[in-house]
């Protein structure tokens, strides 16, 4: 019989190094599961820049240190865990599913930033003017 294979993000792995997070539990049993060849791991594509950048902003807001995140990123490497290209059928199959246009707009748009005079800061498209993506 061979192991049942589940996709995680990044979110999941970080809860193994970042413990203030919810549901470490959880996230510590599908690494256990793992890790004793229970459970087969796959991570998307873009799993490792991820990572590294959930790392800095956890160095920048003083959640870990920088040599923390060094072996951190070395440690999830060493896991070994397989990176896939996730692609769904249903969603590709379904009528309301298409393709968006090849274009040459840039994917982040400018906005006027608050208070800051004529300071042009981005936001990516689509994120209500009203979230920060920080």
């Amino acid at each position: 019989m061979s192991a049942k294979g589940v996709v995680i993000d990044a979110s999941v792995a970080l809860k193994w190094r970042l413990r203030d997070e919810e549901a470490t539990h959880q996230a510590d049993t599908l690494l256990d599961d793992y890790l004793a060849g229970a459970l087969e791991l796959l991570t998307p594509t873009l799993f490792d820049y991820e990572i590294a950048n959930a790392l800095k902003v956890a160095v920048d807001r003083g959640r870990m240190t920088e040599t923390e995140a060094m072996v951190a990123m070395a440690d999830f490497q060493q896991l070994g865990i397989e990176s896939t290209r996730v692609h769904s059928p249903r969603l590709a199959a379904s009528s309301s599913y298409r393709r968006k246009p090849v274009s040459r707009k840039p994917d982040w748009i400018p906005c006027q930033a608050r208070n800051d005079g004529p300071e042009q800061k981005t936001i990516p498209r689509g994120l209500p003017r009203g979230s920060s993506s920080a």
